[in-house]
């Protein structure tokens, strides 16, 4: 009986812990939007120096399995991303996995959508090296001059339409 009521702890031990991995892994595209449009007003606050900030993995704008990231669109360069290897990178050279340039897409998407828009392309996961389908939504606050954004893979059960419909309303 003894025996029987440890194995039970631990088995809810363990399925607690991989329920909790399983639910930090993947973030909504409403926080997605939300921490987007936090960092543009943080970044609208403080200016050129915040973007450090950007490029830390472990600094607040990287959470669960998504970071934001950082372009100024008018010098056409990336200014912040976690991965030291964007930074700095001409918009015109970020292209996805099956060559669309999604650089300079994000930026045309931030100057045409007030509001935002999502955009989907074939990216890297980080970590596994794997190419699939990101979307991210991209956003620019009227009168600032960096576009953001910040994205998810393989999202479930919703489509760019859809996402992009939600931001018109």
């Amino acid at each position: 009986m003894k025996r029987t009521i440890l194995i039970l702890i631990g088995l809810l031990c363990v399925l607690s812990f991989s329920m909790a991995a399983l639910a930090g892994d993947v973030v909504s595209p409403e926080e997605v939007v939300l921490k987007v449009k936090e960092a543009a007003a943080y970044l609208e606050e403080v200016g050129e120096e915040g973007l450090a900030e950007f490029k830390d993995p472990e600094g607040p704008w990287a959470w669960e399995n998504t970071y934001v990231f950082v372009y100024d669109c008018a010098e056409g360069v990336c200014v912040g991303n976690i991965f030291p290897d964007v930074v700095g990178k001409s918009i015109e050279d970020i292209l996805d996995d099956e060559g669309w340039p999604v650089g300079v897409e994000l930026c045309k998407a931030g100057d045409e959508y007030p509001e935002g828009r999502w955009i989907e392309y074939m990216w890297r996961e980080a970590g596994t090296g794997i190419s699939k389908k990101k979307i991210s939504y991209i956003y620019k606050k009227p009168g600032t001059m960096y576009t953001l954004g910040a994205g998810m893979y393989n999202p479930e059960g919703v489509t760019i339409e859809e996402l992009n419909g939600k931001l018109a309303e």
